[in-house]
């Protein structure tokens, strides 16, 4: 689910158009739906909630070529965030750490529009930080501009 505020703003940073102020997006998270997000870069700045059940670990890649990571969740006694803070300009990916499903949302400043977002595509990540083949590949979509194995 996605919502977006009423007022807009000329914004900088994204080729000065009109776009929402702030946009809101929940999600549930959980082997039904889907327990892996993909690679993917956005512009705009995005705070991540936790709400409800198991932990969710974030894979962070910067511009410098670091990878960090952070876990989303309840316990902050075993160095669980409530809330994470992702830049604009650092590319992501996450999996549900463990358990069958977490509720999560994102509150995007300024507000959510898919010309704002890139999906990874391993050519392209690899290209930017080959140290990290591995966790590149981990968590990049399939190709499916490629033909199916055979």
């Amino acid at each position: 689910m996605t919502t977006a505020t009423v007022r807009t703003v000329e914004s900088e940073c994204h080729a000065r158009r009109v776009q929402d102020l702030k946009g809101d997006v929940l999600r549930l998270v959980g082997e039904v739906i889907d327990d892996v997000g993909h690679w993917h870069l956005n512009k705009s700045d995005i705070l991540h909630f936790h709400h409800h059940g198991e932990p969710v670990t974030y894979h962070l890649l910067h511009p410098d070529g670091r990878h960090t990571t952070a876990v989303l969740g309840q316990d902050p006694g075993q160095g669980q965030l409530l809330t994470l803070a992702v830049p604009g300009g650092v590319w992501k990916a996450s999996h549900l750490t463990a358990g069958d499903h977490a509720l999560i949302s994102e509150a995007v400043v300024p507000g959510f529009d898919y010309a704002d977002m890139t999906l990874g595509r391993a050519h392209d990540l690899m290209t930017r930080f080959p140290g990290h083949a591995e966790l590149v590949h981990r968590y990049c979509r399939p190709d499916r501009t490629s033909p199916p194995p055979r």
